[in-house]
């Protein structure tokens, strides 16, 4: 049975689409109609091949195949350009959901397709073409954690300059692709996109973003220590030949960026009581100084003071977060400043107190006497 009408179905989506979906090629071909099922459309305006580029559908889907019928239908230029032209409802063309997803194979086939008909210019653009929330196929590909989509963009599509303005483009709410690696700690595809060494890339990493949060604040934050390694290793190894700052300088740099609160990143560390990233952190530091001939004490950038004149120190443990405090005590901190010793006692006894009145659980041993 074909689907002959190009009009949504009301009822769910169209069994073609369906098919597409799960890699389906028996269930496509009993529904495929030649190129006027191109037309046919869900309720989200997705026409077959945003079905099959999002395909879900167990091992053993015959992707590829369906792929193949269809391009095989398509017997005009323009029928080609026209159905992978076509946006659904969100802004996307069936090439945003194939990048998306990230599948390399299918996209192969694609740019095959369109190179046989003489359009690969236009491939180019449509790879590029964002969503309606200004969300590129790169960007969302890089938030899926694609590594193998973006080093074949990367190798094989896009040109150095291309690969550098996919990278620094942001949508209409300011992200970058870089920070939406970052902020879902994709590590791999973190560090293919440092191995750039780009300075493009050295200058996101110095901006903060719309809610005045630097890359490095956003890994101390979640406890990415491993992210932020990554970042902080980019930073030191890739200096310029040219570039006389020491490694010392290069932490001094990255800890001068300053949250809506003056904190750097260690301060923001230190406050959630991520252990990890502030050891790391202090490792980096120590590491940097013992190499920079004693000219600067690490101690002098582990206990710098945020936006209302508070250290790390004192942020971990007013916050309780006393296995912080210790780290950054071995470390030489100052822990001994008559108001901050006050007020960490302060801060100590209003948590006992408040624990004090926290109801007591009741497991039935207070009734045993009665």
């Amino acid at each position: 049975m074909g689907n002959r009408s190009s009009s949504v179905q009301p009822a769910g989506p169209p069994p073609l689409l369906t098919a597409a979906v799960m890699g389906d090629l028996s269930k496509f071909q009993e529904e495929w109609n030649g190129a006027d099922s191109v037309q046919v459309l869900d309720r989200q305006d997705n026409n077959v091949l945003h079905a099959l580029f999002s395909c879900r559908g167990r091992e053993g889907a015959q992707c590829q195949e369906i792929l193949n019928q269809i391009h095989a239908s398509l017997s005009t230029k323009a029928q080609i350009q026209n159905a992978y032209q076509a946006k659904n409802s969100l802004g996307c063309t069936p090439l945003w959901i194939l990048v998306a997803y990230g599948n390399v194979d299918l996209l192969k086939h694609v740019q095959e397709k369109f190179a046989a008909i003489d359009s690969s210019v236009l491939f180019q653009d449509m790879l590029r073409v964002p969503n309606h929330q200004g969300d590129s196929p790169f960007l969302a590909t890089c938030s899926m954690g694609n590594t193998d989509m973006i080093r074949f963009l990367k190798q094989v599509i896009l040109t150095p300059e291309q690969f550098t303005t996919a990278l620094t483009a942001s949508n209409q709410k300011g992200t970058t692709p870089l920070q939406i690696i970052v902020g879902n700690s994709h590590l791999t595809l973190l560090q293919l996109v440092l191995q750039e060494g780009d300075s493009s890339v050295e200058k996101q990493l110095m901006q903060l973003n719309a809610a005045g949060l630097s890359l490095f604040h956003i890994c101390s934050e979640r406890n990415a220590h491993d992210a932020l390694q990554a970042l902080l290793s980019f930073m030191i190894d890739n200096k310029a030949a040219d570039d006389k700052k020491s490694d010392v300088e290069t932490l001094e740099q990255v800890l001068a960026l300053k949250d809506k609160n003056g904190a750097n990143t260690i301060h923001v560390a230190a406050f959630c009581g991520n252990k990890e990233t502030v050891q790391l952190w202090i490792t980096v530091i120590q590491k940097a100084c013992a190499t920079n001939d004693n000219k600067t004490n690490a101690v002098d950038l582990l206990d710098k003071m945020d936006g209302q004149a508070r250290t790390p120190y004192w942020l971990a443990m007013v916050q309780g977060k006393d296995a912080v405090g210790a780290l950054l005590a071995d470390a030489g901190v100052d822990t001994e400043h008559p108001n901050m010793v006050k007020e960490i006692k302060e801060a100590q006894e209003q948590r006992q107190a408040r624990q004090q009145q926290r109801p007591q659980p009741v497991d039935g041993s207070a009734l045993l006497g009665r």
